[in-house]
């Protein structure tokens, strides 16, 4: 709203767009599968296109082909004036993982796939490589048309936050101004679209394991084969997140309050994967990654859950002190392990899990003499079994629309 030309806006009004637009998601992921993978393709496709076009346009600004437009000096002394400390890297690069976020979203949906392995294979490589090098030369197009000092924030009350837009306007004039937040839009729809229909999935399967309450409500699937049920606590904690936080520092923070316990939980399962792969050298594995890039990985992660506990130079969040994003999702995390421990072992939630208790009625099964390792193979072979019907009902629509 701002890069339209407005200007104090009423920080309400934007919370109540995004009160509207996610409200709209979810009725349409409940309402239909398909038209929400479309709309996902549809906008994926609009995005890249969008960025396609900001490399292009970058990069023959910086060759001095666009009249009007001087190319910026940034890549010497390209450094100059930042500030050089482990808190900011380490916050450079939470904000890094969180625009990749949605890298794993593949793997949520593995069991509506045809061919899962080769899917996953295939999207994973092609779909990583091609955005890191658009976003790659996105940032080397930015830094070519709009100044250093731009992004440091000291040119007209600049921020990083219309860096896409000031570059525009720097290249076509004022005209961008009335484009740019259609652009912005239907790439954040698109975005919300997508961590839509990939987090409404997860929850899904969490509470067909037990692990949310009420699991047998939420873990239902509604007569449209979506997950509408689960939609409902989807959208009440997207409306917390929403209109909880305070503008301005709160976003940051809840920025990194997210990404950092995403960072452990990735740097965990490697550590996990690679422990399962010494334990078990002889098990069949689809997916190998090579070992020298997990042990990158699990490094990195080290230093990006210390790093943030070291005094920043400048923060990013001056209302909020550094040490609290990393010490409340640590503390989350903690707090965590005694609910799990309760619900799990104490209250035998997997038993009370939908596809346990479908695999235990079909095979007249009594709960109760069931030790907990015999209830998790039940679920391992219950998911399964449940993940070959998935895509046979998917492979029946999608025959089902092209006879229609």
């Amino acid at each position: 709203m701002s890069l339209a030309g407005a200007k104090n806006v009423n920080p309400w009004i934007e919370r109540g767009i995004g009160v509207a637009v996610n409200t709209i998601i979810c009725l349409l992921h409940a309402w239909s599968a398909k038209w929400g993978l479309r709309i996902n393709n549809t906008m994926s496709c609009i995005k890249i296109i969008m960025l396609i076009f900001v490399c292009l346009t970058g990069l023959i600004a910086a060759a001095g082909g666009i009249s009007g437009v001087t190319p910026t000096n940034a890549f010497s002394n390209a450094f100059e004036g930042t500030v050089m400390s482990g808190n900011e890297y380490a916050a450079a690069m939470l904000k890094v993982l969180y625009a990749y976020s949605g890298w794993n979203n593949a793997t949520y949906i593995m069991d509506e796939l045809k061919n899962p392995i080769r899917s996953l294979k295939v999207s994973s490589i092609s779909a990583i490589s091609l955005l890191a090098t658009l976003f790659m030369i996105a940032n080397i197009a930015y830094f070519s048309v709009v100044p250093k000092e731009v992004f440091l924030g000291g040119v007209n009350g600049s921020s990083t936050n219309t860096i896409a837009g000031e570059f525009l306007v720097r290249i076509f004039g004022e005209k961008a101004n009335i484009v740019m937040p259609l652009l912005i839009a239907l790439s954040t729809f698109g975005c919300t679209s997508s961590m839509t229909y990939s987090g409404s999935r997860v929850m899904l399967e969490a509470a067909k394991e037990g692990y949310i309450p009420f699991s047998h409500f939420f873990g239902q699937v509604s007569s449209r084969h979506t997950p509408a049920n689960i939609l409902i606590l989807y959208w009440v904690m997207t409306m917390i997140y929403m209109l909880a936080p305070p503008p301005g520092d709160a976003y940051n923070f809840v920025l990194d309050l997210c990404s950092y316990p995403m960072s452990i939980f990735f740097c965990l399962t490697i550590i996990g994967l690679m422990y399962l792969r010494y334990r078990e050298p002889e098990t069949p594995r689809p997916f190998r990654s090579w070992m020298p890039l997990n042990v990158i990985f699990v490094l990195i992660s080290i230093f990006m859950a210390v790093a943030p506990f070291i005094p920043p130079v400048v923060s990013d969040t001056p209302s909020i002190p550094y040490w609290v994003y990393p010490t409340c999702a640590l503390g989350f995390l903690l707090c965590s392990v005694p609910v799990w421990h309760f619900r799990i072992n104490v209250c035998r939630g997997l038993s009370r899990s939908l596809n346990a208790r479908a695999y235990i009625q079909r095979h007249n099964l009594n709960p109760d003499d069931l030790t907990l390792d015999e209830i998790e193979e039940i679920l391992d072979k219950e998911n399964e079994e449940q993940m070959q019907r998935n895509r046979e009902a998917s492979a029946a629509l999608t025959t089902q629309d092209k006879v229609t």
